[in-house]
């Protein structure tokens, strides 16, 4: 493989000379580098100026990290432009001759492509990226955490890997400029409809949800580049000069596979149905002692009975309130989960700031978000609307307040967490003290 990649490097460092002299790819590089997170910091300087006037800072606090993915994107949309070009555009110009008779292989070939349309536009999402930070830091002081700036570099990495990988599929596989870009219309969909989601996680601040959307995205990209290379055909692609669709073809290769061969119905099941129900023997013996064990023993019984009965269609059964169960289950210690009720509940819906008992209360972050304030229960406090339209976007040093309790996580023990349903089930007391 490190072999591959080395012969791969001379293809790459050719077609990137070759992009680096085409004054049509360095402009947009350019501008996408250089303006447009210029116009990105002008408008995170503008919003932050909004919101601290009006006393909503969560919308900059939200638009700042946005505005961040945003800029890493831009540049590495070019790269699908580029890729479409990769083969089919070498073949208009009757350029490819040359690059398919070197000494070699499919793979390399298909690689050093690969590799030639990615790194400009990932060079450029870097450095936009970093521009950027500059200017956010400059203007409002901003200063991304460490983890959220990994995701955003890893998106901008994996999503130009995506629409890489398959803009050179498609350009292997048409026999024109005009059908590859006709094609491009199943990546920009795709892509654009996946960022929409990736902007719906960024306001919503559900961060670590970004991990996912790497993890999948780089699989996609895997298996574009593994079916690109085993679909890759350096004669194939000399040969073909139109795509023809035959449908007579496709009718005889679905009928065959449907109907299959003709055989009796004893080697059918010896050969498809036994074999599989062979290799899993152990997997249905064990499902098998397990339902019939659970049927027989059981794993509760009744200790006490709510109120009311659960009717069937032949029997009526009392609604259990506590039940005992046979083998002791384990499970990690539970916690309470974040969330406005909970910290609500937490500050037994009191003010952290002024102590009062109010119908409109809301959320603030002690450290603002946009001062790398994170949203855990160490940050999250109850505050009025007055409070909160006095601290803004502040620290507690600027805003002249004062917490009247350290915020903590609060305890998962039982008593806490099903004290608000002991108004109705009183018989539940005596079981959940001191656990």
């Amino acid at each position: 493989m490190w072999i591959n990649l080395q012969k791969a490097m001379i293809i790459t460092r050719r077609e990137v000379r070759d992009q680096f002299r085409d004054w049509r790819i360095i402009a947009p590089i350019i501008i996408l580098t250089v303006f447009f997170p210029g116009l990105m910091n002008f408008t995170a300087q503008q919003s932050v100026d909004f919101v601290a006037k009006y006393g909503a800072p969560i919308i900059a606090d939200r638009l700042i990290p946005f505005l961040l993915m945003v800029v890493g994107f831009f540049p590495i949309s070019v790269s699908l432009v580029i890729a479409l070009e990769s083969f089919v555009g070498e073949k208009e110009r009757r350029s490819i001759e040359p690059l398919l008779s070197s000494p070699l292989s499919d793979v390399q070939l298909y690689l050093g492509k690969l590799m030639a349309v990615m790194f400009p536009p990932l060079i450029a999402s870097y450095l936009a990226i970093c521009v950027y930070l500059v200017g956010v830091y400059r203007q409002v002081g901003w200063v991304p955490d460490t983890t959220l700036l990994i995701q955003v570099v890893a998106l901008a990495t994996v999503q130009s890997l995506v629409m890489v990988s398959g803009a050179v599929v498609i350009s292997s596989q048409t026999t024109s400029v005009r059908a590859a870009n006709l094609l491009a219309s199943f990546i920009i969909i795709p892509m654009a409809l996946l960022l929409v989601g990736e902007s719906m996680i960024m306001f919503w601040a559900r961060y670590h949800v970004l991990w996912y959307a790497i993890l999948g995205q780089a699989l996609v990209a895997g298996l574009l580049i593994r079916t690109g290379i085993a679909h890759f055909n350096r004669e194939e692609l000399l040969g073909r000069e139109l795509d023809t669709l035959n449908l007579q073809w496709a009718w005889r290769v679905f009928k065959s596979a449907f109907i299959g061969v003709p055989g009796p119905f004893r080697a059918w099941w010896r050969m498809n149905v036994w074999g599989t129900l062979k290799s899993l023997k152990w997997s249905i013996l064990l499902a098998l002692i397990f339902t019939l064990g659970g049927a027989l023993i059981g794993k509760a019984n009744l200790v006490m009975d709510g109120r009311g009965i659960v009717r069937t269609v032949s029997k009526t059964f009392p609604k259990p309130s506590i039940i005992r169960l046979h083998h002791v289950i384990k499970r990690p210690r539970p916690c309470v989960k974040l969330s406005k009720r909970e910290i609500f509940r937490r500050d037994q819906f009191r003010c952290q700031y002024c102590g009062q008992l109010a119908k409109n209360l809301t959320v603030d972050h002690v450290l603002p978000q946009h001062l790398g304030g994170k949203s855990n229960w160490s940050n999250l406090v109850t505050a009025c609307a007055a409070c909160n339209h006095q601290k803004g976007g502040y620290t507690l040093k600027h805003s002249g307040l004062k917490l009247r309790k350290k915020p903590q996580q609060p305890p998962g023990s039982a008593v806490y967490l099903f004290r608000k349903y002991l108004n109705i089930y009183q018989e539940w007391e005596p079981y959940i003290q001191g656990w």
